[in-house]
């Protein structure tokens, strides 16, 4: 990689990189970024202090006229916000078109209880989402983390329609930092390092939001928050079995190991499908969290899908992705992440196994995933109470749990 200073590095990943991606319609592929860097790199050190009235009319044309081309025409770069403030078109929300004749089916909706879909315009730049009052409230709390400056799609119009929630915001890009991860791959498992620089930049700025914004926790908004963020009254509901002393005392543990680490809004199901280079999306499942249980888990949490995901990241990998939150961390709350994994994959693993336990007998695949979760909460569970450290690379991948285990019989 080019040698940058830290200040370069904040305009590469706060100002360009969203510029490039929005110049494109999408996301930047992973192989793309050292030479956008080092044309930065070249243009900072040659730009003038600002840029000649008739070059500034010339871009403002062509931007104005819809040409994104300008991005990459360094006469008209003075500084960051005189460029954006001069040339980005600024969009009124109020104008945006909202009829179906602008938008194409991207996927039906499965989070939300009322259904809906989620649409894409004409020219990949808005995405339009239909459901009910979860999505509404979604929508709330995202214009609320906004103006919190969070790394969030702006949310430029919401409303009814026909009886449905609709929300309109802008597109991040088509591709989240899973998609840049199965793009990379090279024949093997290996998790790109580019992704995972990627994936600890934008952390970090979550990270920042969040610290800035942090409220003390007391003991019972904790317990609160496993509820929430584990699924409890789903997980013991379909698991009896689990709703016994020694978990309740893990539970306890946990709670307790916890002790001053503060809230902040956060987004609970955070994942590299939900991180694009630019920010967060997909903020149904949000919620008060512990400082650090949103990101800190990014890599953490891959092994629960049972090598499914096509790609698995390296213990250098987590540890330097680990590493760079914890510097955030430092220097925003003077804590350390690393040492709050524990708890936090305890209530992640709850997560992973709500909604798993099928009601048709016939489905053997889905039985076998339900019980491939079970082992894997049973896992976290031992590993928390001996020694308390959590490490999810010792988790079977499911090809090989279903190997061993199929004389179990499932369901």
């Amino acid at each position: 990689m080019h040698r940058v200073t830290p200040r370069l590095q904040r305009l590469f990943t706060e100002w360009y990189l969203p510029l490039c991606a929005w110049r494109e319609r999408a996301g930047i592929t992973p192989a793309r970024l050292p030479a956008l860097l080092k044309f930065l790199r070249r243009v900072d050190l040659a730009r003038p202090a600002t840029p000649a009235d008739e070059v500034l009319a010339e871009l403002q044309h062509s931007a104005a006229a819809g040409d994104r081309r300008w991005v990459m025409d360094a006469r008209g770069w003075p500084t960051p916000s005189l460029t954006a403030r001069k040339l980005v078109p600024q969009r009124n929300p109020r104008k945006e078109n909202v009829m179906m004749d602008d938008w194409h089916l991207v996927k039906k909706r499965t989070a939300d209880p009322a259904g809906g879909a989620v649409y894409v315009n004409d020219h990949g730049t808005r995405y339009r989402r239909t459901g009910g009052e979860a999505l509404a409230a979604e929508a709330t709390y995202q214009r609320h983390l906004a103006e919190l400056g969070y790394p969030v799609p702006r949310i430029l119009q919401s409303g009814t329609s026909d009886g449905h929630v609709f929300v309109v915001e802008e597109s991040l890009g088509k591709r989240s930092l899973h998609d840049m991860a199965l793009e990379s791959l090279d024949g093997t498992r290996a998790l790109s390092d580019t992704v995972v620089d990627l994936a600890a930049e934008v952390g970090g700025r979550l990270l920042r939001a969040q610290a800035a914004h942090a409220v003390p926790a007391p003991l019972q908004a904790l317990r609160a928050w496993v509820h929430t963020a584990g699924w409890t009254d789903n997980v013991f509901a379909e698991n009896p079995d689990l709703d016994n002393p020694r978990v309740r005392a893990a539970v306890d543990r946990a709670v307790a190991q916890l002790a001053g680490v503060p809230l902040v809004p956060g987004h609970l199901d955070y994942g590299l499908p939900n991180v694009l280079p630019v920010g967060i999306i997909d903020w149904q499942h949000h919620g008060l969290v512990p400082l650090g249980y949103d990101t800190a888990l990014a890599l953490e949490i891959i092994p629960f899908k049972g090598g499914t995901k096509g790609y698995l990241a390296s213990p250098e990998q987590r540890l330097r992705y680990l590493e760079a939150l914890n510097k955030v961390a430092r220097t925003t709350t003077g804590q350390c992440l690393s040492q709050h994994l524990g708890p936090y994959l305890l209530v992640k693993a709850l997560f992973f196994l709500a909604l798993m336990r099928p009601t048709d007998p016939a489905r053997t695949d889905k039985h076998l995933k339900w019980h491939y979760r079970r082992h894997l909460f049973k896992e976290v569970l031992e590993q928390y109470e001996h020694p308390g450290a959590v490490d999810t690379a010792r988790f079977p991948a499911l090809d090989d749990f279903a190997a061993r285990h199929g004389a179990l019989g499932y369901p």
